[in-house]
Parts: structure tokens; C-alpha cells; sequence
């Protein structure tokens, strides 16, 4: 008798006193994507870059390192590479022997075509190969430079910051050969008066930063 007592009074208590299981309503996050930047039919891009140079004779007078700047404009179908063309130039300091301190340059004009090895939601690393035609010249009078042609490759990575800005470190190196002679002029000037010829430079090493700004309407097939 005082068994099922006990019993019945458990049971009471079990009833009247529930365990008490803590267990709040689960809360699934969905799950966060990268947001996908749109890739754009056409590009503008301008860089500044420190610059290395090599001449294709002695040029002690000039400094080895120096600056360069450029635009690029790019049309891009697809999101695997683009066409486009560009203009950079680089300075260096020069020091002719007997006369004052002057400035060396090169201007390139770029045909080029660009693969874009990765394109994720917000990278685009690319590399890139140009046609090149190269003039040499300096901020003194010189003799009228030959213009050249040459080749050049690239590399870089941009980085969405936002829809219509894209901002990375790119590299650059554009070769210079098969000189084109200037055409000669009407007159004949003394070798006294003749102005000396400017640098040759050969080769330029460009490392720096472009700032791009993709417009126009999208690539499809987004990601």
C-alpha cells in the first residue's frame, strides 16, 4: 500500500513539475555569398609606376630608375579577356657629359590583348601581350628620334571597391627593336649645330599601381 503511494505521488510531482528542457527554437543563418561584382564591356584605366631602364648602347648619363604613367582602354566581350590599346610613358634623369641635367623619355603606343586568368566575385587577375611603337625623346633639343617597334607584356590584379571602381598593383615591361630611321630633312646642318641624339633606350620595367573604371553594360552569364 505505501508503495503505490509513492508511486502515484511521483507521478503527481512528474505531472505538476516538468522537467524543464531549455531548448529555444533553432535559428538556421543562411548562408552569406560574396557579393558578385558585374564585369563591364569597356574600361579605363590609368596607372603611375616606378620604372627601371636598359639601353641597347652605353648610357651611363642616365639614371637607371625612374617614373612612367598611362592610360589603358579596354572593350571586353567576355569575361575571359579583352581587347584594347593603350599610351604610357617613362622618364629618366639625364646628365649629358658638358651640358645641363635633362629628362630621357619613351612613349609607347600599345595594341594589346588581355586574358583574365582568375575572375572570382570581387578579383580579376589578368595577364596581358602588346604590339608596340615606341618613340624615344628628352625635355631638351635632341635630334629627331627614330620610332621603333616592340612588344610588351603585363600582369596584374584588380579589386572591386565598387560597382564602377577597381583599384591593384599591376607590372609591366615593354622591349623596344627594329628602329625605324627619321626622314631627312631639306637642309643640311654642320655637325657643329647638330643637336646630339637622346638616350636609346631598349627596355622598360614598370611597377605601380591602376586605377579602373569598368562602364557600360554588363558581361552576361554572371556567376
Amino acid at each position: 500500500m505505501n508503495h503505490e503511494r509513492l508511486l502515484a505521488a511521483s507521478i503527481a510531482l512528474t505531472v505538476a513539475f516538468p522537467a524543464r528542457a531549455e531548448t529555444g527554437p533553432v535559428v538556421v543563418h543562411p548562408e552569406r555569398h560574396p557579393r558578385a561584382f558585374s564585369r563591364r564591356w569597356f574600361e579605363l584605366s590609368a596607372h603611375g609606376a616606378g620604372a627601371a631602364r636598359d639601353c641597347s648602347a652605353a648610357c651611363d648619363e642616365v639614371d637607371p630608375l625612374g617614373f612612367a604613367a598611362g592610360f589603358t582602354a579596354l572593350l571586353r566581350p567576355g569575361r575571359e579577356y579583352a581587347l584594347g590599346a593603350g599610351w604610357d610613358r617613362a622618364w629618366f634623369r639625364w646628365r649629358p657629359e658638358g651640358d645641363d641635367p635633362a629628362t630621357a623619355h619613351l612613349t609607347s603606343l600599345r595594341l594589346l590583348a588581355r586574358l583574365y586568368l582568375l575572375a572570382t566575385a570581387r578579383l580579376d587577375f589578368w595577364l596581358e601581350a602588346s604590339v608596340n611603337e615606341s618613340t624615344g625623346g628628352a625635355s631638351r633639343r635632341v635630334a629627331p628620334p627614330p620610332s621603333s617597334f616592340g612588344t610588351g607584356t603585363g600582369a596584374g590584379l584588380d579589386v572591386f571597391v565598387w560597382d564602377h571602381l577597381k583599384l591593384g598593383p599591376r607590372a609591366q615591361v615593354n622591349w623596344v627593336f627594329a628602329a625605324r630611321a627619321p626622314q631627312e630633312g631639306g637642309g643640311s646642318v654642320g655637325a657643329a649645330a647638330a643637336p646630339p641624339e637622346a638616350p636609346s633606350i631598349r627596355l622598360v620595367l614598370q611597377l605601380g599601381l591602376a586605377v579602373t573604371v569598368p562602364f557600360g553594360p554588363a558581361v552576361q552569364h554572371q556567376p
